[in-house]
């Protein structure tokens, strides 16, 4: 009989460990179709199957948050590639979001810093906002190292791109934003387009109208000259 009860209570032991595991698994794959970190003091970072880290910070995220990074594929992808026409190559597109303890999202309404890494795929990184109703805006960017970051204030799409077009780099290497004021985002520089209108003339057309206005004056002093020279032979 003792060996008996023995035997019983180590597998209900195991059993139940089991259990708590299953469920705990289950849940985090119900509610969490991402790659979640837990916010700590602040921020946090997430590492995706691509090996990019993603990473948040902003001093007003409570701890117990929960931050979400979920890369976009399919059609979602494909409707987002076509809002980015013409705007940026190797687009790589994600859902960041925050959820409180009872798995709801979590809207931020003050500054956040959202930073990528690169991993050295990309020479002129930018990073683009598009809201539901597929409207795009460049945000804002700084690069340091490996590393490009944003601020925000808003939860959404964001795609990270190389940068096509002539439009000119800062000092520090990003590529200047677009102004701001759609979609809660804080704000971004003037645009980088380089137009013709004011390019240099060339030539010095002050030193060409000297020229004329002297030939002419000579001109007239010669005609005189030589009409009084025709007076005096009269």
């Amino acid at each position: 009989m003792l060996l008996l009860l023995i035997s019983i209570f180590p597998m209900t032991a195991f059993a139940a460990e089991n259990t708590g595991q299953s469920s705990s698994q289950l849940t985090l794959t119900v509610s969490v179709s991402g790659y979640p970190a837990d916010i700590e003091n602040g921020q946090a970072e997430t590492t995706l199957p691509d090996g990019t880290t993603v990473a948040v910070q902003g001093e007003d995220l409570p701890d117990g948050l929960l931050f979400v990074v979920e890369p976009l594929e399919g059609d979602t992808l494909a409707w987002i590639e076509s809002c980015m026409e013409g705007k940026g190559t190797d687009i790589r597109a994600y859902d960041i979001y925050f959820l409180d303890n009872s798995g709801n999202r979590y809207e931020v309404t003050k500054p956040i810093t959202v930073s990528f890494s690169l991993d050295g795929e990309y020479q002129r990184p930018v990073v683009y906002y598009i809201s539901e109703s597929g409207e795009t805006q460049k945000m804002e960017t700084s690069v340091a190292g490996d590393q490009i970051s944003f601020t925000t204030d808003h939860n959404s799409y964001y795609a990270l791109a190389e940068q096509v077009g002539t439009e000119e780099t800062g000092s520090s290497g990003n590529p200047s934003g677009s102004t701001g004021g759609t979609g809660g985002q804080t704000g971004s520089g003037t645009s980088g387009n380089v137009s013709g209108k004011g390019s240099p003339k060339t030539g010095d057309e002050t030193e060409i109208g000297f020229w004329a206005g002297m030939m002419a004056v000579s001109m007239i002093f010669l005609s005189t000259m030589a009409v009084m020279l025709r007076k005096r032979k009269a």
